[in-house]
């Protein structure tokens, strides 16, 4: 019950990486006495539209949310640690939320084995 468009951009040398990942998405959440499949433990069989085997289902459908995210990092290349710094700034627009949320984290990690992409 969402649409998402995610937007990554990273540019690295040998110790620097720059990285800046962008999410857009709308989604349906549920109100009070609803159930349009936000929460998965509910059965479909309780939906708000009629059941499993109903129709005229859409995507957004219940309390229209947009939630915007923007994380700038940096990191600075160690052996095998990363020395780094983000942010995370969120935006939750519906008529239920108006939401803002700031983050930052500074930190080691480690990628002992690989680094997998994240997408």
């Amino acid at each position: 019950n969402f649409k998402e468009f995610i937007g990554i951009l990273e540019l690295s040398n040998e110790r620097l990486t720059y990285k800046v990942k962008t999410i857009f998405t709308s989604v349906g959440l549920d109100s009070l006495n609803t159930h349009y499949g936000q929460n998965i433990f509910e059965s479909d069989l309780d939906a708000s539209t009629g059941g499993q085997y109903s129709y005229g289902n859409f995507n957004g459908q219940g309390v229209r949310t947009l939630i915007f995210s923007l994380q700038p990092e940096i990191s600075y290349k160690l052996k095998d640690l990363d020395l780094f710094c983000s942010l995370l700034f969120r935006k939750k627009i519906s008529d239920l939320h108006n939401q803002t949320v700031f983050f930052y984290s500074i930190g080691l990690r480690t990628f002992l084995f690989s680094k997998l992409p994240d997408y």
